[in-house]
């Protein structure tokens, strides 16, 4: 910095002032002078875009206030009428405020003679008469309709012509602009992007409109609902009351919570992802028996990939289940190269993607980014296995209907692999760890 004397350029220059010990005095050094010239020339470049974006962002005029010495208006008519010639360098970097490069252009195009820039002067006279003089009284520029609605007194045919030709353009203008709606208010409100796993388990990504009575009428309304649940901290509970946000910081919200809450520690989904973190980083090719998956656990944990509380919630039985499985004996099985964990892909889709074509009012060639995250693929050959890990907390009886339930899901994975990878899938699993079935997906259409 100048204050220490010591300026440093991003690109070239280390500038530091020279120093005279017998005299104790500073002075600037010839390379402290070249630092500082670099770094204004720098300085001034991103002045000169900033200037540009804003004077090229209007759509008809633009104005432009700024202050300046009398005598330099016609310094700026003397010098730049005329003068063909680009601006020289000094006088750019010489400049003190936007002003002082507006006024030479100002001037050189032609003042107030031509077309490009109409120059407004006022003294510090003119300034200080402003606002001095006697306002008139407001009400005695009102008309009587215009008083009427300043008391905010109702207007009705049968006091004033609505149907008057003076009248009526300015009450339709007003009309107008207070009952405007956008043509496009649906497309605004679309989300540009969604997870596979939302939009599987929704009808649709947008929003829910659910048909209800309304209150002491015959007729019914559309109330928009969200989508998606608030999350857990967020979410009112029944028997507490929360007054202002600061409640929902505070430790006693926070406890009183846990202690009604029927499911104590993580949540179901917490203990979801801590499950797929497991299957996520696990080394397939050890030794995979109890005390192995025991000891890759906690190795997890020593290197910060999930928590301790994370671990000790693992259901590692059923984890061990898995890898004793025919499905799991087949990733052990397969090279590393060919076993492919927690794939990230983004798939713009349009309406002829979705599973379910009815759910989403979306015509001509509107699309959503659906984002999502495959668990295991494995490559065999020239086509994609794919697995897909399922914590929920269901019974064996359950598992049919939950495989239905996520056909969708499976279906939107399958399509984004084959569009992006230009590979098959032959098969897809889902693997229930809660009640230890490997159902097969038949949604391979």
């Amino acid at each position: 910095t100048s204050s220490t004397g010591v300026l440093m350029d991003r690109s070239k220059y280390l500038g530091i002032k020279a120093v005279d010990e017998s005299r104790q005095v500073r002075y600037p050094s010839l390379a402290w002078l070249l630092a500082k010239d670099k770094i204004r020339r720098r300085e001034i470049a991103e002045e000169l875009r900033v200037l540009y974006v804003a004077m090229t962002r209007a759509k008809e005029h633009l104005i432009v206030i700024g202050t300046c010495k009398p005598d330099k208006l016609e310094k700026w008519q003397a010098d730049f009428v005329g003068v063909k010639a680009p601006f020289s360098a000094e006088m750019i970097l010489e400049a003190q405020t936007m002003l002082d490069w507006i006024g030479p252009v100002a001037a050189n195009l032609g003042w107030n003679g031509g077309t490009d820039f109409k120059i407004q002067t006022w003294s510090l006279e003119d300034i200080k008469a402003v606002g001095q003089e006697k306002p008139q009284a407001m009400d005695e520029t009102l008309n009587v309709l215009q008083l009427r609605c300043k008391a905010l007194q109702p207007i009705t045919e049968n006091e004033f012509d609505l149907t008057d030709k003076e009248l009526q353009p300015a009450v339709r203008l007003a009309i107008d602009r207070l009952s405007f709606r956008y043509a496009n208010a649906d497309e605004s409100r679309r989300r540009a992007t969604i997870s596979a796993t939302e939009w599987a388990k929704h009808k649709t990504p947008i929003q829910r409109v659910e048909t209800v009575d309304k209150p002491d009428t015959d007729a019914t309304i559309d109330v928009v609902s969200p989508l998606f649940e608030l999350p857990r901290f967020a979410t009112p509970i029944q028997g507490l009351r929360v007054n202002s946000a600061l409640d929902l910081a505070s430790d006693s919200f926070d406890s009183d919570r846990d202690a009604k809450d029927d499911s104590p520690g993580l949540n179901a989904a917490d203990i979801g992802t801590a499950t797929h973190l497991v299957l996520e980083h696990l080394d397939y090719h050890q030794s995979c028996d109890a005390e192995n998956l025991s000891q890759q656990i906690q190795s997890m944990v020593s290197l910060n990939l999930l928590t301790k509380v994370q671990a000790e919630s693992v259901d590692q039985a059923s984890v061990l289940w898995f890898i004793k499985s025919e499905l799991g004996q087949l990733v052990r099985a397969t090279q590393a190269e060919d076993v492919i964990r927690e794939l990230p892909f983004n798939l713009a889709v349009t309406l002829s993607d979705s599973p379910d074509q009815a759910m989403i009012g979306w015509t001509g060639l509107d699309q959503i980014m659906l984002r999502g995250r495959i668990d295991l693929m494995i490559r065999r050959g020239g086509e994609f296995i794919v697995i897909d890990y399922k914590t929920d907390n269901i019974s064996n009886d359950q598992v049919s209907q939950r495989v239905e339930y996520y056909q969708r899901q499976v279906q939107l994975y399958r399509q984004a692999i084959e569009r992006i990878a230009g590979i098959q899938v032959a098969e897809v699993y889902l693997v229930f760890l809660t009640p230890k079935v490997i159902a097969r997906s038949a949604l391979l259409v």
